[in-house]
C-alpha cells in the first residue's frame, strides 16, 4: 500500500502545490507522491478507499468524530493514531 499524507478532494481554489509545500521544488520532490486526488467527501469511505482504516464500521466505533461529510471549502488535518493527514476541499 502506498504511504499518503495529503488528500485533495475536487477543485481547490488554489494549487494543491501552494498549500502543501513550501515551494515548487518540494512538491515535485516530496509532496506530489504523498497526495492523493479524489472526489469522495465522505470521511469514512475516504479513509477505507486509501487504506488508512479497514472499514467503515471501524470508523464509527473508534473514531465517531469522523462519521461526516466535507462539504464546505476548507483544509482539514486529521490525526489517525501516529499519522497525519492533511485534506484539501474544493468545489
Amino acid at each position: 500500500m502506498k504511504h499518503i499524507e495529503n488528500i485533495v478532494i475536487g477543485e481547490p481554489l488554489v494549487t494543491p502545490e501552494t498549500l502543501l509545500a513550501f515551494n515548487t521544488y518540494d512538491w515535485n520532490n516530496n509532496e506530489k507522491e504523498l497526495t492523493e486526488f479524489d472526489t469522495e467527501r465522505f470521511i469514512p469511505k475516504l479513509l477505507v478507499k486509501h487504506g488508512l482504516m479497514s472499514s467503515t464500521s471501524e470508523v464509527k466505533r473508534n473514531r465517531p468524530d469522523l462519521w461526516r461529510t466535507l462539504d464546505k471549502i476548507d483544509c482539514e488535518e486529521i490525526k489517525i493514531g501516529k499519522k497525519r493527514l492533511f485534506i484539501v476541499i474544493g468545489k
